[in-house]
């Protein structure tokens, strides 16, 4: 009877072993490329996580690894649950991470605090370690000097090369006249129109016909600013007031009486068209033409400027 039980006792736990390992959760810490590298050269360090199918993995995300000020983390990537073929209901589970050691020696990277459905994982049998050679060799105590170049340094050029110089130097020589010669046959740059005379200005605002009447408001606004600007430039040396209203203007400008109230008439008609709404007749817009070319007259005349072409004006009756 105790040899039965003894027997029952060793198959169940034959047959449970297989099941509890198959259970288990194994992980392991890789540190791929070469086991020896250069301080402050980055290298890889890959944690593999083997699992059953479907489980969840916590605890193997990119601030996982826990380092000191010794180590640089450039950054880090998960690889998706991959299937284990040689043990079916497997999967496995890596992370990798980009590290350098700012520290020369044998260095041992830590365990991660990794758990599957809850449990924790155990960690790796063997740790990851990773040789980093520091910048002096064995038995050296400071760094070596830097080599120098040879005294005197450029002497003793091979007769092959020196038979290569002159061509190259004539090859440049023609560079660099192909490149002048292009720069200067680059079309040139259209010269900008110098501004419009007060005689081209005031022309275009004679020229307007009323059919148009958004025209013949912008001519009304051309002539006020055409007599307005020409008596700046008689009495103030080319001082603009274009900011002022035109009452403002009169007061600024100080004309003499007879000219003050023609201009002040002017601008009144001007006025009643630019800020009013009025539409003048042809009649009344060949007046405001024919007054504006009257005080051009004496904005020259002002300024002792005699015209080389005197303003014509406009017959009534002629649009």
């Amino acid at each position: 009877m105790s040899a039965t039980l003894t027997l029952c006792a060793v198959l169940a736990v034959a047959l449970v072993t297989p099941l509890t390992r198959a259970s288990e959760a194994r992980a392991r810490m890789l540190i791929e490329g070469a086991d020896a590298v250069e301080v402050g050269v980055p290298f890889s360090l890959t944690y593999e996580l083997e699992h059953e199918a479907g489980a969840t993995v916590e605890g193997l995300d990119a601030d996982a690894l826990v380092l000191d000020d010794s180590w640089i983390v450039f950054g880090s990537r998960r690889e998706p649950a991959r299937a284990v073929e040689a043990s079916p209901g497997r999967e496995r589970t890596r992370r990798t991470w980009e590290l350098a050691s700012l520290d020369p020696g044998e260095r041992v990277l830590p365990a991660l605090g990794v758990t599957v459905d809850g449990r924790p994982v155990p960690p790796p049998e063997e740790p990851a370690r990773v040789t980093v050679r520091g910048v002096l060799g064995e038995g050296e105590d400071a760094p070596r000097p830097l080599r120098s170049f040879p005294d005197p340094f450029g002497t003793g050029l091979p007769q092959a090369a020196s038979g290569f110089v002159w061509p190259l130097a004539a090859g440049a020589l023609v560079l660099v006249a192909l490149a002048y010669a292009t720069w200067r046959a680059r079309p040139k740059r259209a010269a900008v129109p110098p501004p419009p005379t007060t005689q081209e200005r005031f022309a275009r605002a004679k020229a307007v016909r009323h059919e148009d009447a958004d025209a013949l408001l912008v001519a009304v606004f051309e002539l006020s600013d055409i007599v307005r600007s020409a008596f700046d430039e008689a009495l103030e040396g080319g001082y603009e007031r274009r900011a002022l209203t035109d009452g403002e203007w009169l007061d600024a400008a100080q004309l003499p009486a007879e000219t003050g109230t023609r201009m002040a008439a002017f601008l009144e008609r001007c006025g009643r068209v630019k800020y009013a709404g009025e539409t003048p007749t042809s009649w009344a817009f060949d007046e405001l033409v024919n007054e504006a070319g009257a005080l051009l007259e004496t904005a020259k005349a002002s300024s002792g400027v005699t015209a080389a072409t005197p303003l014509e004006p406009v017959e009534e009756g002629a649009r």
